[in-house]
């Protein structure tokens, strides 16, 4: 286990870890190759583990001389991660490791997401159970599978087993905060099922690119654009003027990360004029561009038929009318916690096969009875449009007690080592808090994290010199 990309650099031995699980494929729901590697590690260590049929991973490690008698901690990430890449990239997430580089004090990957989410907290625990002169009370690290797709390793990994009633997740992704409440979310699917029709007219193929994409919960709020909302408003006001058929839709491929692109191949009777009406938005688009997105880019070329027939009129209008009049970004602001979204949704995936359109949707809020709500609004759309739809992966939402000792330490240590105060803050992403807080009503428990940015898209990136911060931290929160 040596450092080879981050040489020179601090922790090291957290460091040295996370490139070794960089170099293991690990997609959400394909996590077989890391949890046995995690069950190695713990075998080579004689440390106690426990694996599951879900991939989630349990290794517990004895309390070091002098600390028998403190309580015992729980740390706790995911094994999994978003694999987005850019379009020229090559990258095969099923077979290859991650390409890590340094640039400017923080850790990235050549062309996709770099895995930090949680790649970090995989890292650090493996630290501390790889070592032999950190003092801690009785660790019990739990490594969750796929976190990224709905959480359904959390959901299927017994907590109860667990003795700690203090637990540090290791899933945020700003240093200095300490997140204390999150939201809740469910996914919803809806599909479009048709028959296609011989080809009349002209080809053409839009694209939307170079969007800033980002996280669903994190980012909604940051005025990012949809691709997937641009290219549906485009298609209407285009249908609108001249008819048009649809070949194909797809934009997106996590729900949980904002598309960045989108296209649609069409056929229309008069592409000249479709496509003078269709780059007449670019202008318009551009006006309203928040600074992420500066890299906008709208194009127009020839199409080809790839599914062998286009959509009649009627079901063309029924896809447009879906992307149009599906909810996206914003649905509520908490008037509890200043600055918090309430609720929101995000278009993430819009996928086209010979027969069917999907569209998936994932819906977040801290209350669930608006979860509820948001649930009919996704059932009113669907029976307007003649869709099927389906609900999945609903996890419920962490409430913030308003006492953590856990959170006071970290507050305290905090202060004490950098001289600044943290903050405490519910957030809009969904966290596996949520998941264990339900099972284990009195457990005391915060989530931390080092900076990074840009996650969920292939700008992700860590800073280096926050990440030991962190990791610095942990250790004094594991002696207090």
């Amino acid at each position: 286990m040596t450092q080879k990309v981050t040489a020179g650099f601090q922790p090291a031995k957290p460091l040295a870890f996370f490139e070794e699980i960089s170099a293991i494929p690990r997609a959400s729901r394909h996590e077989e190759r890391i949890a046995a590697y995690l069950c190695d590690f713990a075998a080579e260590r004689g440390l106690e583990c426990h694996s599951d049929g879900a991939n989630n991973v349990y290794i517990v490690k004895s309390a070091t001389p002098g600390m028998e008698d403190k309580a015992p901690v729980a740390l706790q990430g995911h094994i999994d991660m978003v694999c987005e890449k850019n379009n020229d990239c090559d990258h095969d997430f099923d077979t290859q490791g991650l390409d890590l580089y340094v640039e400017n004090g923080c850790l990235r990957a050549r062309g996709t997401t770099l895995g930090a989410d949680d790649g970090a907290a995989v890292a650090i625990m493996m630290a501390l159970l790889d070592s032999k002169d950190i003092p801690h009370p009785r660790l019990e690290c739990v490594f969750t599978s796929d976190e990224e797709m709905g959480m359904g390793g959390a959901k299927n990994f017994n907590f109860k087993q667990l003795t700690s009633r203090r637990m540090i997740n290791l899933d945020s992704e700003e240093e200095g905060i300490v997140t204390v409440s999150c939201a809740g979310g469910v996914r919803s699917h809806l599909c479009y099922e048709f028959e296609r029709v011989p080809v009349k007219g002209k080809l053409l193929r839009i694209t939307i690119g170079g969007l800033a994409g980002g996280h669903s919960g994190a980012d909604i709020h940051t005025g990012r654009n949809n691709a997937a909302k641009l290219l549906g408003a485009i298609l209407c006001d285009l249908y609108s003027e001249q008819p048009l058929n649809i070949l194909s839709v797809t934009s997106g491929s996590k729900d949980n990360a904002i598309p960045r692109e989108a296209e649609a191949v069409i056929a229309t009777i008069d592409p000249e004029k479709a496509t003078e009406r269709i780059l007449s938005h670019d202008k318009k688009i551009r006006a309203r561009l928040c600074k992420a997105d500066k890299g906008f880019k709208l194009r127009v070329n020839k199409g080809k038929d790839v599914f062998g027939g286009m959509l009649t009129l009627r079901d063309t209008s029924r896809i447009i009318s879906a992307l149009v009049l599906c909810h996206n970004g914003i649905r509520s602001m908490s008037n509890k916690v200043e600055g918090l979204v309430e609720a929101s949704s995000n278009l993430g995936i819009v996928a086209t096969s010979e027969a069917k359109i999907d569209l998936t949707v994932l819906s977040r809020s801290c209350d669930d009875n608006i979860v509820d709500e948001m649930i009919q609004v996704f059932d009113r759309l669907a029976k307007q449009t003649e869709a099927s739809v389906e609900h999945t992966d609903r996890y419920p939402g962490w409430a913030y007690t308003g006492s953590s000792p856990l959170c006071d330490d970290y507050c305290r240590i905090y202060r004490e080592m950098t001289g600044k105060e943290a903050k405490v803050m519910a957030i809009h992403a969904g966290l596996e808090c949520g998941l264990i807080k339900h099972e284990l009503p009195d457990l005391d428990v915060i989530s931390i994290g080092p900076d990074m940015t840009d996650i969920h898209t292939p700008a992700e990136s860590m800073d280096l010199a926050s990440f030991e911060r962190t990791y610095n931290l942990v250790l004094e929160l594991l002696k207090a």
